[in-house]
């Protein structure tokens, strides 16, 4: 073979290698973008975890008109409805009808009244509902505040318990027009729950218990802001739960934001427009 001919040929394959890289980076990107886990935040982990991915969640408890809050949520994975029973049926319907749950937490009193409910994933007093994003998965539990007692906290704690241990970030939605004992929290919280819904007393806003969030007042607090919220899980576990406020009226922000803060506790960190992450589980 002459020098010019395996020149040519040296060539000839050189340019096919990069070819082949450059078509095996472009596959591989593609993939990626289409397959990862939707990362709604800045999490970091600190080098603690290497395969992190996250879960949004919005709670909606009232009718939503405000066109950036829509805006703000449309791509979130989870819209967590939760109607409580002094709503009317056709206040519920304005709510579900507003912005399509992807999951639905009610009473059966209410759930029975309405229409068209079969194609949302719910949670009542009688029914736990879970969700899967990718391989992470969640669990939905709807207490009715009038049936807390001794007996029923401890059967809480134990399907809470047993959700975790399945590495499930378990969602707790009481529904109370009264606040629930302070001894009945503590005692889910321990059970590790990741989140809970409750009414509290007065204007109480976030508190955190053996790593596990409660949102206090979500359907009360006169509808000036909506907490947002962010799951991590690392390894399908969930590690950390991002909150972010999105306050409705701009003029009143940062008196909002000052009230929110004054009336959180045990929340170590300043909770503002952007998404601060506290480690739960």
């Amino acid at each position: 073979m002459d020098s010019n001919n395996f020149k040519l040929k040296f060539q000839h394959y050189i340019v096919i290698f990069i070819l082949s890289f450059l078509l095996g980076v472009l596959l591989y990107n593609v993939f990626f973008i289409f397959n990862k886990t939707k990362v709604t935040t800045s999490y970091s982990s600190n080098g603690k975890h290497s395969d992190t991915s996250e879960i949004s969640l919005v709670p909606i408890t009232r009718d939503i008109t405000d066109t950036n809050f829509k805006s703000e949520i449309k791509d979130y994975d989870i819209k967590l409805t939760m109607i409580s029973k002094k709503e009317s049926i056709d206040s519920a319907d304005r709510i579900i009808n507003e912005i399509t749950p992807t999951v639905l937490a009610a009473n059966s009193s209410i759930l029975k009244k309405l229409k068209n409910i079969d194609k949302y994933r719910i949670t009542d007093e009688n029914n736990i509902c879970e969700t899967f994003v990718g391989s992470n998965k969640l669990a939905y539990i709807y207490v009715d505040g009038k049936d807390i007692s001794i007996s029923h906290i401890k059967n809480l704690y134990d399907t809470i318990s047993q959700y975790s241990k399945k590495n499930y970030a378990v969602i707790v939605i009481i529904d109370s027009e009264e606040e629930i004992n302070k001894r009945y929290i503590s005692k889910l919280c321990a059970s590790k729950a990741s989140l809970i819904f409750t009414k509290g007393s007065g204007k109480s806003t976030f508190y955190m218990e053996n790593n596990c969030l409660v949102v206090y007042n979500s359907s009360y607090y006169n509808n000036s802001y909506t907490p947002l919220i962010d799951i991590v899980f690392a390894n399908n576990e969930p590690v950390s739960l991002g909150i972010k406020l999105y306050v409705k009226d701009r003029s009143k922000k940062v008196s909002v934001l000052n009230e929110i803060n004054a009336n959180a506790k045990n929340i170590t960190k300043k909770l503002d427009e952007s998404f601060t992450f506290f480690e739960i589980n």
